[in-house]
């Protein structure tokens, strides 16, 4: 750390209400600190403490007193070499967040951290980060993890502001953790790998609220039998369990017609049928043709009775369906959807493509399974499948991937 003019002089006003003016290389290699009396621009720091205002856009600048930081957030186009610009400013935002929360806290400031970008603040950090990290990074070795996911986890548990709730928080926290532990190490060393795991943590969680909502329903389980069969720890029940009934769709409020749930076996039929015979979904859409999938859909509730595998057996020697070569899920190389969280997927797409082009729901599924988009929607190693649902229907309708 460079003090201006001295760290005697800079030192005597902490713990003051003075303001002061820090610059802190990306590289953290080097920092400068000055009372914002000796330095009211960050160039002007930069000039004193002999880094140079060359450097200006190679540091993140911020100034505080003791009551909060604000940091000038500007994400240069070059930031980490990173042509994407959401995942441009998504790490800067990370780095930018830890980095700035740890001189602050060695300086002795617990404070909140604030974004200012064109006029507008947001809090970003709350109080004691430094705190926050060491306990969440001890907790983590204390269950038997190595120190890359103790740091994955604490981080993403300390400075992440995103999630709806703190249950939500730590889920993901450990979700990210494990996508960026050794486990997932052919992403370590790629600059993307952050916004990856994140990807990876988000669908992660997704997919397993679904699972254990479809469970509790098709088999008439409590949720702690389901937690037992999913293999859910004893930790992570409690934070399963609140997110679960904190979803606004859940069809347990009962507010899902009927027809909604036989399109949503009728699409999840069609996912295990296609696994089954390592097919397209398209092909497996296309040989049980229109009839057969009216008969589904009008009848599901009954098929929904049965035991699936013998009602896809039935449906694969009736429609000639032959094995084919196209297996997603042994391609998959992170958490799978369930052919029930993909059929609940199709369902809502295809109800949104009934509605927006006025036609019925046999129709509408022949659509969308033909379409590009349940290319997409099969690729588990992409994050498409666990987008907004509005998202999905909008890239259906216009015909292309935003």
């Amino acid at each position: 750390m460079i003090y201006v003019p001295d760290k005697e002089t800079v030192t005597a006003r902490f713990g003051t209400s003075e303001m002061f003016i820090l610059a802190i290389t990306y590289d953290e290699e080097t920092a400068a600190i000055a009372p914002i009396d000796e330095a009211p621009e960050h160039y002007i720091l930069l000039n004193k403490a002999g880094i140079g205002e060359i450097n200006l856009d190679r540091c993140f600048r911020v100034v505080f007193d003791d009551k909060a930081a604000k940091w000038t957030f500007v994400c240069p186009s070059d930031y980490a070499h990173i042509a994407d610009k959401q995942k441009r400013i998504a790490q800067f935002y990370k780095d930018g967040c830890r980095t700035i929360s740890h001189v602050l806290s060695d300086l002795g400031y617990m404070i909140d951290l604030t974004i200012r970008r064109n006029r507008v603040e947001k809090i970003i950090v709350k109080q004691d980060p430094n705190k926050l990290y060491r306990d969440a990074y001890a907790e983590a070795l204390a269950a038997g993890h190595d120190a890359i996911y103790a740091d994955a986890y604490a981080t993403m548990l300390t400075y992440t502001n995103k999630f709806p709730s703190k249950d939500y928080a730590i889920l993901y926290a450990r979700a990210y953790a494990a996508a960026s532990s050794e486990r997932h190490s052919e992403y370590s060393s790629n600059i993307g790998a952050g916004v990856f795991a994140e990807g990876f943590a988000s669908g992660y969680i997704e997919s397993r609220i679904n699972r254990i909502h479809t469970l509790m329903q098709d088999l008439n389980m409590t949720f702690d039998q389901v937690a037992e069969i999913l293999h859910i720890s004893d930790d992570d029940r409690p934070h399963y369990f609140n997110l679960l009934f904190q979803r606004e769709d859940l069809e347990i409020t009962g507010r899902e017609n009927q027809k909604d749930n036989d399109l949503f076996y009728t699409c999840s039929l069609i996912d295990y049928i296609a696994r089954k015979t390592k097919n397209h979904r398209a092909v497996i859409v296309n040989a049980l043709g229109r009839d057969r999938l009216a008969k589904i859909y009008d009848l599901a509730d009954i098929y929904h009775s049965d035991n699936i595998d013998r009602v896809s057996d039935d449906f694969i020697k009736a429609a000639g369906i032959l094995p084919g070569t196209f297996d997603n899920v042994a391609d998959a190389k992170y958490a799978v959807p369930s052919h029930w969280d993909i059929g609940k997927v199709y369902k809502r797409l295809i109800l949104g493509i009934a509605k927006e082009r006025g036609i019925d729901v046999i129709d509408a599924l022949i659509a969308a399974y033909n379409s590009f988009v349940s290319d997409k929607i099969d690729d588990y190693n992409s994050s498409f499948y666990y987008d907004n649902p509005q998202s999905i229907l909008q890239t259906y309708l216009s015909g292309k991937l935003e």
